[in-house]
């Protein structure tokens, strides 16, 4: 998932609007109803936190789930809806109505798993299949209507002795709050339908990248096509051929002069032949002999 998730609620539909109406209708019915016995929840915690804590927080970030994370995360609605689901499994254990009455010790576990499937439900919906909406829908209204038949109307045809002022407030806003679940279900989106109607958003966010991102964008330009629609066709040049021309006489002075300077000036081959040295003395002539000789001439 990136940014978005399986499914977006427009807060400006009607659905969704209708939703946050009755989300913060049953916040201001939950609130009257606590007036009369403030005190006894004021002194039981545990009554303080299953009827005060849990429903207000349940609502409200509800709501604000729709508000601020209808467009992008609205994946995060699941966490309320875990407090919601809370809330109505404490509830399901002081229950006392016909069915709950015949079913005995199973009326409990019934409730846990009808509440933990639409949780399973609504997170597959708002995850990954928003298709499932249709399937959450029908429970939150055979739950609304249950609601009415078994709890509400029994205590108005016994003439209204065991309703109160705070009970009456208190059954409003648990109607509220699985209303506003069913419009919430209702504003259900898929997010490739609202990505391809509206291509306007993509616009607007691409205005709003900054300088820096235009200048080193590594998208190419696409070429300047020709206004006229003339093709532009490229020009082959040919190669001109020169006509060679007969080299001139050289003198026979510069011949020499190349000759002798293509010939090496020192011959290399000097030291690879072995050199050997031959040292002949001429004898010089005794003056003894040469005395003797000239006196027997005379």
């Amino acid at each position: 998932m990136k940014g978005n998730t399986g499914v977006t609620v427009d807060r400006n539909s009607g659905s969704g609007r209708n939703a946050i109406i009755f989300f913060a209708l049953a916040v201001v019915f939950r609130c009257l109803g606590i007036i009369q016995h403030a005190g006894d929840l004021l002194t039981n915690k545990y009554s303080l936190f299953s009827e005060l804590v849990l429903p207000l927080t349940f609502c409200a970030l509800m709501i604000l789930c729709i508000v601020l994370f209808g467009k992008n995360h609205f994946w995060l609605s699941i966490i309320p809806l875990m407090i919601g689901i809370l809330f109505f499994i404490l509830r399901s254990f002081s229950l006392d109505n016909i069915l709950a009455r015949k079913a005995g010790e199973w009326s409990v576990a019934i409730h846990i798993c009808v509440y933990l499937l639409v949780l399973m439900l609504y997170s597959c919906s708002v995850l990954r299949f928003p298709v499932l909406k249709w399937a959450l829908i029908p429970i939150f209204i055979l739950g609304s209507v249950y609601h009415v038949i078994f709890e509400d109307y029994p205590a108005i045809m016994n003439g209204g002795e065991s309703l109160s002022f705070s009970s009456v407030m208190n059954e409003l806003s648990i109607l509220f709050i699985v209303l506003g679940l069913i419009f919430a279900a209702f504003a259900f989106q898929a997010v490739a339908a609202e990505k391809a109607d509206k291509p306007a958003e993509k616009k607007e966010k691409a205005k709003k990248k900054g300088l820096f991102a235009r200048l080193f964008s590594k998208k190419k330009k696409k070429p300047e096509q020709n206004t006229a629609g003339a093709e532009t066709s490229e020009v082959k040049q040919e190669p001109v051929s020169v006509p060679e021309t007969p080299a001139a006489p050289q003198p026979e002075s510069l011949k020499q002069e190349e000759s002798l300077e293509d010939k090496p000036v020192f011959d290399e081959s000097f030291f690879d032949t072995p050199y050997t040295a031959t040292l002949t003395l001429d004898p010089q002539p005794d003056p003894n002999e040469g005395s003797a000789s000239a006196a027997q001439e005379e």
